[in-house]
């Protein structure tokens, strides 16, 4: 028993967990439950339903995956996706470094912003500053997941899955503010 990401995210269930709960083989559960499935290292997680996404340190694995082939398979890290080697950790450092543009969601106005840059060379002619009163948040296009608070439990159970990806945050935050001193503007991100 599992929930796919949108029942997990409080979105709209997605037409296979739909079917799945009708026929009676879809569970929602909570988040709580749902992350419990992943801090158990020595849980099988291959025994899980198709539907149900492993969230260890789910960025790296996308970007520490070959290009061909499937993503979601846990042979990236036969050891299992806590216990990521450090030349793989190396490699996508050296990817976020040398992509040809890094976006963070937190500064996503200031990201586009800096995407023109990259694509064109030139910043608006209002500078990357005004983009600040952009309003790009879940609330402008519909979304209601930033609405909803995280308990403590929450919040350590994500931490302990995302160990590494905290790391590899840190590297897109690096590179995103590289690339504004580069194009000279300064990043902020409103509250």
């Amino acid at each position: 028993m599992c929930a796919p990401r949108t029942a997990i995210a409080k979105d709209p269930p997605a037409p296979e967990s739909i079917k799945k709960e009708r026929s009676g083989t879809f569970h929602p559960i909570s988040l709580v439950d749902w992350l419990r499935f992943f801090v158990n290292t020595t849980y099988a997680w291959t025994k899980l339903p198709d539907y149900c996404s492993n969230p260890v340190n789910y960025q790296t694995h996308i970007l520490a995956a070959p290009a061909s082939g499937d993503h979601h398979a846990d042979f990236v890290f036969p050891q299992g996706r806590f216990l990521v080697p450090a030349h793989v950790i190396d490699r996508v450092h050296s990817l976020v470094q040398t992509a040809f543009f890094v976006g963070i969601t937190e500064y996503y106005a200031a990201s586009l912003c800096l995407f023109r840059w990259s694509v064109t060379g030139q910043l608006p002619s209002s500078g990357c500053a005004a983009t600040g009163g952009i309003e790009t948040t879940h609330k402008d296009y519909g979304n209601a997941a930033g609405t909803r608070g995280l308990s403590a439990e929450e919040l350590s159970l994500i931490a302990q899955v995302s160990r590494v990806d905290e790391l590899v945050y840190g590297f897109g935050l690096d590179r995103l503010y590289r690339d504004a001193r580069k194009a000279k503007f300064t990043l902020f991100r409103r509250a």
